[in-house]
């Protein structure tokens, strides 16, 4: 957000040569942490160049990280690329997110370099390799969903068919296809003789109806 906000006044992040002009920032911002222009760069197919460009393309080799800083953990993170100054109400610096709103300190005259904007907005590499292979990730989630739907439906099928197999199976001689057939078997009760009873069968079931 600032470096938009500088570039609008022909002005760009700044960049610190030394202890001096380091105290100098420090004291004009009166001692509220804000971002410098120094941010994380990558190279060629994603080689790392480190903290190593300044935002308006000058080449100081002058840090002031604090003693746990730059943490290399945050700078792989998306948007842990910028760095702000004032970590812990001093000078000293540390690693930011770029999106963190703080304030906006300007050099004027300046401007940001084509490769600072295209880091910016471009994210990080792997941002552009999510980009490029986004559609070919996209077909291959609808071709698993596909597949799975359709294994659920075939499974789904023979297990109607299974059951209307299996109804029809139990179906032949029952009540629906013909009439309550009723068959006699002897019970013999102790100590007297045999009596018929009813039985009906059907439907797979068998049920005792009583005797006569």
């Amino acid at each position: 957000a600032c470096a938009r906000t500088c570039g609008r006044f022909n002005a760009s992040l700044p960049c610190v040569w030394g202890p001096a002009q380091n105290d100098f920032l420090w004291a004009s911002s009166e001692r509220r942490p804000f971002h410098l222009g120094l941010y994380w760069s990558w190279g060629e197919a994603g080689r790392e160049e480190g903290w190593q460009q300044w935002a308006n393309g000058c080449a100081s080799p002058y840090r002031n990280w604090l003693w746990s800083e730059p943490d290399d953990g945050n700078a792989t993170r998306e948007d842990w690329d910028c760095t702000a100054m004032g970590e812990r109400g001093d000078g000293r610096w540390r690693a930011s997110p770029c999106s963190e709103r703080l304030l906006c300190v300007c050099e004027w005259p300046g401007r940001s370099t084509a490769a600072f904007w295209r880091r910016m907005l471009g994210g990080h590499p792997r941002d552009a390799w999510r980009q490029r292979h986004r559609r070919r990730i996209e077909r291959l989630t609808v071709f698993a969903a596909t597949v799975v739907a359709v294994s659920l439906l075939v499974s789904a099928v023979g297990v109607a068919v299974c059951c209307l197999y299996r109804r029809q199976r139990r179906g032949v001689g029952g009540p629906e296809h013909e009439s309550e057939q009723l068959e006699l078997k002897d019970a013999r009760q102790p100590g007297g003789p045999a009596r018929p009873t009813a039985v009906v069968i059907g439907a797979g079931e068998v049920s005792e109806r009583g005797r006569f």
